[in-house]
C-alpha cells in the first residue's frame, strides 16, 4: 500500500469504517436486487405457465362444449329426418288409398248409372 494511504488510514480511522459500511450496505442491497429479480423472475413464470394451463383447460371445455352441441343437433336432426320419412311415407300410403277410392268411387257410379 502507498504510504499516503496508510497515513489516511491512520489519520481518519472513521472514514475507513464509514466506507466499509457504505460498501458492505451496497454490497447487501445488490445481492437482495438480485434475489427480488430471480423470484420476480420465477413468479412470472409461474404465472405463464398456470396461464397457459388454464388457457389449455378452458380451450379443452369449449371443445368438448361444442362437440355435445354439434352430438345434440346431430341427434335434433337425424329424429327429424325420421319424422320427415315417416309423415312422406304415411302421405304416399294415404294418396294410394285415396287413389284406391278413387277408382272404387268410379266403379260404385257407373254400376248406379247403368
Amino acid at each position: 500500500m502507498p504510504d499516503w494511504l496508510i497515513e489516511i488510514l491512520r489519520q481518519f480511522p472513521m472514514v475507513v469504517v464509514i466506507g466499509l459500511a457504505i460498501w458492505y450496505a451496497e454490497k447487501r442491497v445488490r445481492e437482495k436486487e438480485i434475489r427480488l429479480e430471480q423470484g420476480a423472475d420465477k413468479l412470472r413464470k409461474d404465472l405463464q405457465d398456470r396461464e397457459g394451463r388454464l388457457r389449455k383447460e378452458t380451450r379443452e371445455d369449449r371443445d368438448a362444449e361444442l362437440k355435445r352441441f354439434q352430438d345434440s343437433q346431430k341427434a335434433l336432426t337425424e329424429k327429424d329426418h325420421q319424422l320427415l320419412k315417416a309423415k312422406d311415407d304415411q302421405i304416399a300410403s294415404l294418396t294410394t288409398e285415396v287413389e284406391k277410392l278413387r277408382k272404387e268411387i268410379g266403379t260404385l257410379s257407373k254400376k248406379l248409372q247403368g
